[in-house]
């Protein structure tokens, strides 16, 4: 683990809150002023809120102009380092060509790759958004970027029957512990960090000792109270199922499970590497006429032929020009508009 990385975000983490605060973020206080935690290393926050109230603060902002309802699809390169990107309106035939110094992604990571972990009226649930299609991803393969530490998956430990709910919230809310079939707790003997909780659960259930859950039968009534209204604004569905069921949450315990595996960047550290940056990199099979972007022979546009050009550094004539030339080849016939000439794009 880089624990520099750690240091440096720990460092930077009081001043994000604190201007998440200053935009209008509600985070719970208490008569002392200082924030209500939840467990060793949360606070209570309604972090629904957090994207619309970012969303303002983007439009509040004079020199950042806002283009919704583009699907990006490539990213635009020049002498192997990314320059921009195209897309095209979701409503309308209008293609974008969006020119930068630099190219911030944050597409999220990939969902829907295995089917859903989940029973009966879940079976089509998915923790993560199905638009989370591994898109910025592509973009990064086939513009020759390097992908690192994808053997890696994501599996999040929720509620099972039917709601697939976080955990979190029994578990440090209101200190419920992990219990198997017998009644034993186990969480002691695999230990309570994220990993360990998912790990431990799923060895149970491998054992035999399944199905786990979460203790809160015994919790005080106030607590469960509690929990009807946090899950209640956070994953309803939750709330639901303790109300059908005609037991408050301090009345039976919740089984929980882990999910399908997901491949995710903030929880499984995955990214693309810039090869330049990387002098130890893996050795791999390349397109046989070694383009600059280095790509895998087996998908390389130039190794099998294909010609789809993304206006590479082999293009001639202006930026605009080769935008517009490689969003015509692919057959589109609506308006092209050239966009994003400040110093930052986002996708």
């Amino acid at each position: 683990m880089r624990k520099d990385l750690l240091l440096s975000m720990s460092q930077g983490l009081n001043r994000v809150t604190a201007k998440l605060e200053e935009l209008g973020l509600v985070i719970l206080k208490d008569e002392n002023g200082k924030y209500v935690t939840r467990g060793n290393r949360n606070i209570k926050i309604n972090g629904e809120n957090i994207k619309p109230i970012l969303a303002e603060a983007v439009k509040a902002q004079k020199n950042v102009k806002v283009i919704n309802h583009v699907n990006i699809t490539d990213y635009i390169t020049e002498q192997d380092k990314v320059t921009g990107a195209y897309g095209f309106d979701v409503n309308e035939k209008i293609a974008y060509i969006f020119s930068a110094k630099a190219v911030l992604c944050a597409t999220g990571g990939a969902a829907g790759l295995y089917r859903p972990n989940n029973p009966g009226f879940s079976r089509h649930k998915m923790w993560y958004p199905p638009f989370n299609t591994g898109a910025g991803y592509a973009m990064g393969i086939l513009a020759g970027a390097e992908m690192t530490t994808f053997e890696m998956r994501f599996i999040a430990l929720r509620c099972k029957i039917d709601t697939i709910a976080p955990t979190g919230t029994i578990a440090q809310g209101v200190g419920a512990k992990q219990i198997n079939s017998l009644g034993e707790v186990y969480e002691t003997k695999y230990g309570i960090t994220t990993e360990e909780r998912v790990y431990g659960t799923v060895a149970e259930n491998q054992e035999g000792r399944g199905p786990c859950y979460l203790h809160t039968e015994g919790i005080k009534e106030e607590q469960g109270k509690d929990l009807l209204k946090a899950y209640l604004n956070m994953a309803p569905s939750q709330t639901l199922k303790w109300i059908e069921s005609g037991k408050e949450p301090n009345e039976q315990d919740v089984e929980i499970e882990g999910t399908e595996p997901y491949i995710v960047g903030g929880h499984t550290a995955k990214r693309l590497l810039d090869r330049r940056c990387e002098k130890n990199h893996i050795k791999r099979t390349l397109c046989s006429r070694r383009c600059r972007r280095r790509m895998p022979a087996e998908i390389c546009d130039r190794s099998t032929g294909r010609r789809r050009d993304r206006g590479g550094d082999d293009s001639k004539g202006s930026e605009a020009g080769r935008g517009r030339s490689a969003v015509r080849r692919t057959g589109f016939k609506g308006t092209v508009r050239k966009a994003g000439t400040g110093s930052r794009s986002g996708i």
